[in-house]
């Protein structure tokens, strides 16, 4: 059916490009969102067959967008409320998509190809960014792509982690594994030239678990000590690895340091990159006590953070940005306890369903873990992956083939509905 066939070309074309060519994501994303549309008008009746574990999601789903809605009326809706909503949004419209793909057998083959492809023009991307175009910026040449070094790096490397998924779904030649191994390693270049301390991170974390999950305890051993050593090498290598993970652990012990020298001057404390970050979390508390259900709204956080910084408990530095840079304390301060817990929902039942569930099929099981994995890693030192754009589309629609496909594995469906 059109339907069918549009739906798998728009998965495959998805990641292509995603970080190189602005407004793809969302083009793409508005895409899957009318057909899924168009298939739910055409076939609401396929709603009542839903699984258990499909339903509890679709309901995380609805309550996530209800907290939103709550905290925004709460806080006084205004402007900014009306800008938030064109990102909320985005995690309503996965429903559509979702009941879309999970008729759809298959779609996660095209993701996943896709994917591949995503990885080598993101490599290429980067490796130009860096090489030619020599892009300058916070002081340094990196990879930049569309949308800066915070969205190429960790956006690769999760693209790059389903490499060995994709290979084992899509039954590839041995012939192409040797060719497949250069794009990920163009894609690791990628990530190190994007200096995003969340994206190394997340390659030492995902990297751990590839080996543990997929090899033998000896074989394991012996993979584990060569990325080690990629990773020892890189660091020594690369003068802007080591630039940039030096920078961290000095911003680190300098802000610890100021902390403990001047306990009630926070105009003295260190307010390097990862100390204005520090300090950010440190004035979870102050939010919290002014609005501790349902937080102080999105967009709300510079006005509040300058109120907090004018009374004299934290350092001007948190109020020079538009959010706290770590996604879990973003919803403590503008959702509050029923934000943070929509969000961990959203993360944490897919993942228990992909772990409990993982015999039911190892690489659907993995390609999901992997996802949520990254993303709760990125979420560490960023707010973006949950209010902006297009980090919410890529979660939204890589949770949608995963979870489908995954679920079609536990109940043993191997055939497409007709739409």
């Amino acid at each position: 059916m059109l339907i069918e066939r549009m739906a798998k070309y728009t998965l495959f074309l998805f990641p292509v490009f995603a970080v190189s060519v602005k407004h793809w994501i969302s083009s793409f994303f508005g895409i899957l969102v009318l057909l899924g549309l168009i298939s739910l008008f055409q076939n609401w009746q396929n709603i009542k067959s839903l699984y258990k574990e499909e339903k509890i999601l679709i309901a995380i789903v609805v309550g996530y967008f209800g907290v939103f809605l709550i905290s925004s009326l709460a806080s006084g809706w205004g402007q900014s409320g009306t800008y938030a909503l064109g990102t909320e949004i985005r995690i309503l419209f996965v429903i559509p998509i979702y009941l879309l793909l999970r008729n759809i057998s298959g779609v996660e083959l095209y993701l996943l190809a896709g994917s591949i492809l995503g990885v080598l023009f993101g490599g290429i991307q980067g490796l130009l960014d860096v090489y030619v175009f020599k892009t300058f910026e916070y002081e340094r040449v990196m990879a930049w792509g569309a949308y800066g070094h915070l969205f190429i790096g960790p956006v690769i490397l999760l693209m790059a982690a389903l490499l060995v998924p994709a290979i084992r779904a899509l039954k590839l030649d041995k012939r192409l594994w040797l060719i497949l191994t250069g794009v990920a390693l163009l894609g690791l270049a990628t990530v190190a030239l994007s200096t995003a301390r969340s994206a190394y991170l997340g390659f030492l974390v995902l990297g751990i678990f590839t080996i543990i999950y997929y090899l033998r305890w000896n074989v394991a051993t012996f993979v584990f000590v060569v990325l080690m050593g990629l990773v020892i090498s890189t660091y020594m290598i690369s003068d802007k690895v080591q630039h940039r993970v030096n920078d961290g652990v000095g911003d680190v012990t300098a802000y610890f340091e100021s902390l403990e020298k001047y306990p009630d001057s926070p105009e003295k404390y260190y307010m390097g990159s990862l100390g204005t970050r520090l300090e950010m979390w440190r004035s979870t508390k102050y939010f919290f006590s002014e609005a501790p259900w349902f937080g102080v709204g999105r967009f709300n956080y510079k006005k509040k953070a300058q109120e907090f910084v004018d009374q004299g408990l934290a350092n001007q530095a948190i109020a020079d940005h538009s959010h706290p840079h770590n996604a879990y304390i973003e919803m403590i301060m503008s959702k509050g306890l029923f934000g943070l817990l929509a969000l961990l929902s959203l993360l944490y039942y897919p993942l228990y369903v992909f772990i409990t569930t993982r015999n039911a099929n190892r690489d659907s099981a993995f390609a999901g873990i992997v996802l949520i994995s990254a993303y709760t890693i990125f979420s560490l030192t960023e707010a973006s992956t949950f209010i902006k754009n297009n980090f919410v589309a890529i979660y939204l629609v890589y949770l949608a083939v995963f979870f489908s496909w995954h679920t079609r594995e536990i109940y043993g469906e191997k055939k497409s509905v007709a739409l």
